[in-house]
């Protein structure tokens, strides 16, 4: 499931494509021996990267980011785009995750007009969040 969910978010910005549930359209395989993922949606095949945990399983699709970060208890995006501030040293002022109308979150970087996509996962008390360099 979450090799789906990594491709499923990747595939959707990369065809601008609305939400829609329908994990029987994701074929996955898996090799375990080195973490490493593949899943087939509409003919595209996406490569995954999977980070195993005691307690979870987190998945992404890219391999250069500014920053992927996995947590051990819920955040909200105030203190996502604080963290990011830190990290990059563009002003938290500046910086607004917003969504676009098909639901896709981005970070907004105020008053430059760029934006980049970025990628909030959540379940139970985890939530992870990435800033891929694709379309940036």
């Amino acid at each position: 499931w979450s090799m789906k969910e990594a491709a499923y978010k990747a595939h959707q910005r990369l065809y601008n494509l609305p939400r829609r549930l329908n994990p029987l359209m994701f074929s996955c395989t898996l090799d375990s021996s080195n973490n490493f993922g593949r899943v087939n949606c509409s003919g595209v095949t996406y490569e995954i990267d999977v980070e195993y945990a005691s307690e979870y399983i987190y998945s992404t699709t890219q391999h250069d980011y500014i920053f992927n970060k996995v947590y051990k208890e819920p955040i909200s995006r105030t203190q996502i785009t604080s963290e990011i501030a830190l990290n990059t040293g563009w002003k938290e002022t500046h910086l607004k995750i917003n969504k676009t109308p098909e639901g896709i979150p981005y970070l907004e970087i105020k008053k430059t007009l760029k934006s980049f996509p970025i990628s909030i996962t959540n379940h139970g008390r985890f939530c992870a969040y990435s800033i891929p360099l694709i379309n940036c």
